[in-house]
């Protein structure tokens, strides 16, 4: 998981590279940052909404000979 996570995470490092510089020539440095941070915030927040990620809970794995956690 933490393989999948890093390799979408690099790969879309060229589309931030190639967007902040127009975003900084139209809105001006302060407002790009305060835009991303609003950008990145939302997207956190919005994963929330996803069933499977509000309900996960850590299950794990016993190893043998080692009695079960209730």
């Amino acid at each position: 998981m933490l393989a999948l996570d890093q390799l979408s995470s690099f790969a879309l490092l060229p589309l931030g590279y190639a967007l902040v510089g127009p975003a900084v020539a139209l809105l001006g440095e302060s407002a790009t940052l305060v835009l991303s941070g609003v950008v990145v915030s939302a997207a956190s927040a919005l994963t929330l909404l996803v069933p499977g990620v509000a309900k996960f809970r850590d299950n794990p794995v016993s190893r043998p000979g080692t009695p079960a956690r209730s």
